[in-house]
């Protein structure tokens, strides 16, 4: 029901799946190892998580499926059954991907080395992929078998032992189209680079397969192998041509493979290989070399060394014969003149098919590269650039697919680092480390000391990701004006994994700031970046220029030590200028601005928790700054100066804030204000005389209630704008403020709120909070008893046939107890019955039992069982009827609201089949808790035409009743319509598991009735809310067609002369 959700360490039972089905965008972070119990066979998954737009955060926590208890050799092939797929020592694959749609997992580690013997793990793929979608796989690390299978794009992963990276094996129905695998390390594993085809597979195939700039050593099997005769029990040695390989291609940088056994295995069927298989960009050496067969392989430089006797050749029958050692030049040109036949070595040399185009060039063995280069070469060469055990021999024939003068120009012009840079993984665990390790794009921060007057300063390659494994200190000795760290980017994701950045800040405090005294780094991080950043944890600040869409998650600011007259000062926990969609969610900072928002376009500020310091604050806004789009919600604010605060510098021009929603925000312990927007800002703080030259058009307080409470010496509201300077919609009808003193507005139209009596809801609130109690009779109202006295009756209905004929306004006090019977309640007059409560605000202690009224409880009993049908405890056909703090309980058809207008307000009702049902009565639920205790519908709707018989649900809690005895989990539907007219909306609620995803039921398979009706919801939350599966005529609402459902649109606009609106909001 959440969308941050933090993994602690523990133990998941045996036979038991750690299911996270997620909301969309939902943030996940693992803060302790995860252990998977055993004891007994089952087949799992032991983890499973789904979701849209998720950021899973794994900090390299480890997930221990404890696969040595399963291990057989056998794996999903057969023995014993296991749990399948699972994660860390996986009794069988480790990931299994499935995503549809756009996945990146980077930074991951799979290790299964433990189940490396004959009776170990098998088929315990690292990566095992199927039925997927766009997928990058990046920065991993494998110990395993299998290494990774199928992934869409394969980089920057390390991968040892097992069976390398593999595509397939390709069976039935399965289909592989467009994989790069780039930049990857493979070592000791039996194959480096593999495709395996089923024999006989059907409806199959692999195409546009990139290999680039991959490095495989000690591979005891193959280095490349391609084979299209895969069974499970291994290679037949018969290729099947049934499935179509179209495209395998070694381009862009060298991809170099050094063997202990065979460098290349390609068996293709006859004809199933088609397509360009350009592998000018592979480099093998050891072993012996292999052989190619049914592809047409074709390279760009190709080396053919002669044997000694003469210069013939050694000819291999049936295939052609690679030489081990593959050396290209560092520039291969063209040849300007056409040179064919000019050495017509025939009889020495043999070319495969459509080889015709090659070049032809002796050379003589005495052309080393002593001889070239000088005897002292190998004292001034980079020698891990020149490749192959021939390097300083010389060879009898090179032939050399040579290049258009155009292409050899165009490659010119790209510098080696281009490439070098984007495929290593960067290690810094020293300030000189840093000038290197950006040049790769996966860079791992290690536990080191910044000498001082240094920036730590990551320019970082588009894509980059950032792993910190130790903490970092910035040495001090001296003042200089930093800043301390920067990070610069585009598309990078920055994993902090709550290591420490300390700035040591204490040694520059001066209670000054950035106002004067000493010179200090500012700021502490200067973040310009766009992507992500997870659980970066600083010992001083945040400065963010974001230049495009970046989220900031669970980062932790902590000052508290400058928290003192002489301490820091502008330590702001962020303090943002420049930024363009930018979102700051799940943070803690303690203090002085949580956040400072001087420059922005599209902010939110969100699920963050401010303590000390002074509050959230939009500002201070000084020429040319302007902040534009700013959402804050559900934030809480403890112990501060200030909870939000908006502030505009005096004289300030070009500059302006719009736009600025607060919703849901928790206020405490203001020490000056609880909320202050002011426009008499300077740096010697507020003069008390607004300037009109900076706009601020548009602040309000909606959505969820933002509580406010402030310090006995504190004002809970001040406003002080220039007199035409705060502009727009200032509706403040979502704000309650409580304590000190009440503060003051000037010259801004704020609506829905007043000074000294707060918005319209918190009165309401307050009305029901003041009266918590109804033990006595109200003045005037008739008394029922079980034990009544003289003036008293034993019955509602004997009260209520005493007042006769009368119309006049009547009340009726109901002492506790339970009464039994039905009651019809046919007075012409307005008529409010009460129940005995000590707490008026709810259901929740009320002690009558019976019918309908304030605080009366009504139970009918009669049901849950087949045999048994409809058991009204409420049957309302009056006009203008109001249920306040009532609960209602029963099984089908519970309550019957049939005629007239109706409101419910903080009430239960409990029921399981068509429990709230009805015919032309248009009814409000207001924070309702609406409960199943069995699986149903909860509402069944039968108007004769779309304008009656229309209910609203508003923040209601749709829950599982105490009485239900089994689970309800997917059980339960919003409704189902009685005739074709049903009209149901449930909004701002809050829906838990019980809820099916389809949301809503036809009445049935024969009458269906679901051509006119309108079944909508809007902005509803939990984990019953998600509507991506919900019917295809159900409806979804927005933000304009929602204002189609007021109160004074449901239950006319008179409704505010008879409801009580102490139960409303």
């Amino acid at each position: 029901m959440c969308t941050t959700i933090n993994i602690e360490a523990f133990t998941v039972p045996v036979g038991k799946t750690f299911a996270l089905s997620l909301l969309k965008g939902t943030t996940v972070n693992v803060l302790g190892e995860i252990t998977f119990a055993t004891g007994s066979d089952w087949a799992g998954p032991l983890a499973s998580v789904t979701g849209t737009d998720i950021t899973f955060n794994g900090n390299s926590h480890k997930w221990n499926g404890n696969g040595a208890y399963w291990w057989d050799g056998e794996g999903g092939n057969g023995g014993r059954t296991k749990p399948h797929p699972m994660l860390k020592n996986p009794p069988v694959q480790a990931f299994s991907v499935a995503n549809p749609a756009a996945l990146t997992i980077s930074g991951a580690t799979v290790d299964v080395a433990d189940g490396n013997s004959d009776d170990g793990g098998h088929n315990t793929d690292g990566f095992d992929v199927s039925s997927s979608t766009d997928l990058t796989i990046t920065g991993a690390y494998v110990n395993n078998q299998d290494d990774v299978g199928l992934p869409r794009c394969l980089h920057t992963d390390k991968c040892n032992g097992g069976h390398g990276i593999s595509i397939g094996s390709i069976k039935t129905g399965k289909n592989v189209d467009g994989v790069k695998i780039t930049d990857n390390t493979v070592t000791a594993s039996a194959n480096g680079l593999r495709i395996k085809t089923y024999v006989g597979a059907t409806d199959a195939s692999v195409s546009n397969v990139v290999y680039s700039g991959n490095t495989v050593t000690g591979c005891t099997s193959y280095g490349v192998v391609i084979e299209q005769d895969y069974t499970n029990s291994g290679a037949t040695g018969t290729a099947s041509d049934t499935v179509s390989i179209d495209g395998v291609s070694f381009t862009g940088a060298l991809t170099t493979v050094a063997v202990a056994s065979t460098a290349k295995q390609v068996l293709c069927g006859s004809t199933a290989c088609t397509g360009t298989w350009d592998w000018s960009k592979l480099s093998t050496s050891g072993g012996s070399a292999g052989l190619i067969s049914n592809a047409d392989v074709t390279r760009e430089c190709e080396r053919i060394r002669l044997s000694d006797n003469g210069g013939r050749h050694h000819r291999q029958d049936d295939h052609y014969q690679e030489d081990d050692h593959d050396q290209e030049d560092d520039h291969d040109q063209e040849d300007y003149h056409d040179q064919e036949g000019d050495h017509d070595q025939e009889g020495i040399f043999d070319l495969n098919e459509g080889r015709h185009s090659d070049r032809i060039f002796p050379h003589f063995s005495s052309n080393s590269m002593s001889e070239i280069l000088g005897g002292t070469y190998a004292s001034w060469i980079d020698s891990s650039y020149i490749g192959g055990a021939d390097q300083g021999r010389g060879l009898g024939i090179v032939i050399e697919r040579v290049r258009p003068a155009t292409a050899m120009a165009s490659h010119s012009q790209t510098s080696p680092t281009d490439h070098l840079g984007k495929r290593c993984t960067g290690t810094i665990s020293a300030y000189s480390d840093i000038a290197a390790a950006v040049k790769c794009t996966t860079i791992n921060i290690e536990a080191f000391t910044v000498p001082v007057g240094k920036t730590f300063a990551l320019s970082l390659l588009t894509g980059t990701t950032v792993n910190v494994l130790g903490g970092v200190t910035f040495a001090t000795g001296s003042d200089w004006a930093g800043p301390l760290a920067s990070v610069t980017g585009t598309d990078i994701t920055f994993n902090g994994n709550s290591h420490k950045w300390n700035g040591n800040g204490a040694y520059w405090w001066d209670g000054e700031g950035t106002n004067g005294g000493r010179t200090k780094p500012h700021p502490m991080f200067k973040v310009t970046i766009s992507g992500t950043m997870s659980n970066v944890y600083l010992l001083a600040t945040f400065s963010v220029s974001n230049p495009a869409a970046l989220t900031i998650s669970g980062a932790t600011v902590d000052v508290a030590a400058g928290n003192t007259a002489d301490g820091g000062h502008n330590t702001d926990g962020f303090d943002v200028s420049g930024s363009t969609d930018l979102t700051i969610t799940g943070a803690y900072v303690n203090n002085q601005d949580c956040i400072a928002i001087n420059d922005a376009t599209s902010i939110v500020f969100e699920n963050n928790k401010c303590n000390g310091g002074h509050g959230i604050s939009i500002g201070s806004i000084k020429t040319g700054k302007n902040v534009i789009g700013a959402k804050i919600t559900n934030n809480k604010v403890t112990a501060s100066a200030n909870g939000l605060r908006i502030k505009t510098y005096v004289g300030a021009t070009d500059a302006s804030v719009s736009g600025v929603v607060y919703s849901g925000n928790t206020i405490t312990g203001c020490t000056s204000y609880g909320v202050v927007i002011e426009q008499d800002y300077t740096n010697a703080g507020a003069t008390g005389t607004a300037s009109n030259t900076v706009s601020i058009k548009g602040v309000s307080f909606t959505g969820a209630l933002t509580t406010v409470a402030v310090g006995s010496k504190a004002k809970q509201v001040y406003v002080l704008c220039g007199s035409s300077s705060c502009t727009g919609t200032w509706d403040w009808s979502k704000l309650s403020t409580s304590g000190g003193s009440a503060g003051s507005i000037s010259n801004a139209k704020v609506t829905g709120y007043t000074v000294g009596k707060g918005s319209a809801n918190a009165r309401m609130k307050m009305a029901r909070a003041s009266t918590t109690s109804r033990t006595s009779a109200p003045s005037g109202a008739l008394v029922v008893s079980k034990s009544p006295s003289s003036g008293q009756y034993s019955t509602i209905a004997a009260a209520i046939k005493s007042l006769g004929s009368s119309t006049k306004a009547a009340s009726i006090f109901v002492e506790a107890g339970t009464y039994s019977g039905s009651i019809d309640i046919t007075y012409g007059g307005s008529l409010t019955l009460y129940g005995y409560t000590t707490d008026t605000t709810s259901y929740k202690k009320n002690v009558v039992t019976l019918t309908n009224g304030d605080n009366i409880n009504v139970v009918n009993s009669y049901g849950h069982q087949a045999a048994q049908s409809q058991a009204l405890a409420l049957s309302a056909y009056g006009e203008r009827q109001g249920f306040y703090g009532c609960s209602f309980v029963g099984y089908q058809d519970t309550v019957l609201t049939d005629t007239g207008s109706q409101l419910f307000g903080y009430s239960y009702i409990e029921g399981a089949v068509d429990y709230i049902f009805g015919q032309t009565a248009n009814t409000w639920f207001d924070h309702c808790t609406i409960a199943s205790n069995a699986a149903g519908t909860i509402t069944a709707g039968g108007p004769s035409d779309s304008t009656t018989g229309i209910y609203v649900f508003n923040s209601c809690t749709i829950t599982t009743a105490a009485t239900a005895t089994t689970s309800l989990k997917g059980l339960v539907y919003l409704g189902r319509p009685w005739t074709k007219y049903a009209h149901a909306v449930f909004m701002y609620s809050s829906m838990t598991n019980i809820i099916n995803a389809a949301g809503w039921e036809e009445w049935s398979s024969t009458s269906p009735n679901t051509g006119n009706v309108i079944l909508a919801e809007y902005e509803n939350t939990g984990a019953g809310a998600a509507t991506t599966s919900r019917v295809k005529w159900s409806k979804q609402l927005t933000s304009s067609t929602i204002s189609s459902y007021t109160m004074s649109k449901i239950l006319g606009s008179t409704y505010a002369s008879w409801i009580d609106s102490s139960y409303i909001g």
